[in-house]
């Protein structure tokens, strides 16, 4: 599972500082792919772990991947409520959503399983899910008829940084920082 996660650092390091990934591929819309990298390029702050407080899941898509992500989610948000509670109120929601978000747009947008991996930091928590596609985010206009729109929205609100790499199997990471 470590793989996945290979280009953002050694297993005891932290992420480092790394620009948003931006799919070089022929699309019919160029133009629209290049906005989606220039609207979510972040600056990414390097933080020191606080503990070994990590979860790396693997989800199949055949096994409720949203559900089994939240749950994970929960478990691993109560271990790190223990060692550090939150500075701000709301944030396990927040981390909740974020990593059901995630989930979901890469079971609905992309092929084969995806990747959970959640870590600790000493202000925040790492959500990240990597897929098989090299394509980025696609942010829509959010609908108020219900067809969706929302959860990259949500995603880009609740988090502090974003950051998009590739991994060494030629799909994507996406990373969210949030606070803790």
């Amino acid at each position: 599972m470590r793989g996945v996660f290979a280009l953002q650092g050694a297993a005891d390091k932290p992420p480092r500082l790394t620009d948003i990934y931006c799919a070089r591929q022929a699309t019919p819309d160029s133009r629209a792919l290049s906005g989606a990298c220039k609207t979510y390029k972040a600056v990414w702050r390097k933080e020191e772990r606080v503990s070994a407080v990590i979860l790396d899941q693997t989800l199949p898509r055949t096994a409720e991947p949203v559900a089994t992500a939240r749950n994970a989610t929960r478990a691993f948000l109560t271990r790190a409520a223990r060692l550090r509670a939150p500075a701000e109120r709301g944030s396990t929601d927040a981390v909740l959503l974020v990593a059901a978000e995630l989930v979901a747009n890469a079971v609905r947008h992309t092929v084969g399983p995806c990747a959970l991996h959640l870590e600790l930091l000493d202000h925040s928590v790492d959500v990240c899910v990597a897929d098989r596609s090299s394509r980025p985010p696609q942010p829509r206009t959010p609908s108020m008829d219900g067809t969706g729109g929302w959860g990259w929205f949500l995603v880009d609100r609740l988090s502090t940084h974003i950051r998009i790499s590739p991994t060494p199997e030629g799909g994507k990471t996406i990373c969210a920082n949030l606070p803790w």
